[in-house]
C-alpha cells in the first residue's frame, strides 16, 4: 500500500546518498541520473566510467541507461527493472524505487553495503498499478528503450548534417580535377598543332 511504499522510499533515497555522497530528497534529484552513477561507483568505484554533466536531455537519459545496464549485470531481474522513461519522463517513479531496492538486496551482500528490506514481488504487484501512461517505454516492434532507438535517430541526424559540406568537398575535388585534366589537354593540344604548323613551314611533315 502507499504507506509501505514511502517507508522504501525513505530507505531508497537513503541508500543512495550515502553511497553517493550526495544529499538527495527526494525522487526529483534523481532525474538526471548523476546520483543513480555515483552510487553505483560508491558500491563499485569505477563500474560506470563516465558520468555525464552535460545540461541535456540526452546525456541524462544515458547516465539513467548506464545504471539499469548495472542492475542487470548485478542480477536485478527483468520484472524488477525500470525503464529510463519510468525516471526521465515520471512514467512510473515506484518502479524506480523497487529497481534500487532490488540492486540493494542482490549487490549488497556482494560489496559490503547494507540491502533493503522489501518483498519485492508485493512491492512489483504495486508498481503494476502506479505506471503512467506517458511516453512509451518501448519502441514499437523492437526490445529497445527509447533511449536505445533514439539513438538511431541522432546518429543519423549528425549523419545528416555533414552531408552538404561532404557534398561540397566532393564537387570542389571534382572541379579541380576536371579543370586540371583539361588544363594539360588544351596544352598539349597547342603545342602539337605548333609543331605540324612548324613542320609544313619547314616542307618536313609527310
Amino acid at each position: 500500500d502507499q504507506t509501505a511504499y514511502c517507508q522504501v522510499e525513505t530507505q531508497a533515497l537513503s541508500w543512495l546518498s550515502k553511497l553517493s555522497g550526495q544529499r538527495v530528497t527526494g525522487i526529483d534529484d534523481l532525474r538526471n541520473g548523476e546520483v543513480l552513477c555515483k552510487a553505483i561507483n560508491g558500491m563499485k568505484p569505477g563500474a560506470i566510467g563516465k558520468i555525464n554533466t552535460y545540461n541535456s536531455d540526452f546525456r541524462r537519459m544515458e547516465n539513467i541507461d548506464n545504471f539499469l545496464k548495472v542492475c542487470t549485470q548485478a542480477g536485478v531481474a527483468p520484472e524488477h527493472l525500470c525503464s529510463t522513461e519510468d525516471l526521465f519522463y515520471g512514467n512510473n517513479f515506484p518502479k524506480l524505487v523497487l529497481t534500487v531496492t532490488a540492486l540493494s538486496q542482490a549487490a549488497g551482500p556482494k560489496f559490503n553495503v547494507d540491502s533493503i528490506p522489501a518483498d519485492l514481488n508485493s512491492f512489483g504487484a504495486y508498481c503494476e498499478g502506479t505506471q503512467i501512461d506517458g511516453k512509451k517505454r518501448k519502441a514499437t516492434g523492437q526490445h529497445l528503450s527509447l533511449f536505445e532507438a533514439n539513438m538511431g535517430k541522432y546518429q543519423k541526424e549528425a549523419s545528416t548534417a555533414s552531408r552538404p559540406t561532404d557534398r561540397l568537398v566532393k564537387a570542389t575535388e571534382k572541379s579541380v580535377d576536371t579543370s586540371g585534366q583539361l588544363g594539360m589537354m588544351d596544352q598539349g593540344s597547342s603545342r602539337a598543332q605548333k609543331m605540324i604548323s612548324e613542320a609544313k613551314g619547314r616542307g618536313t611533315d609527310n
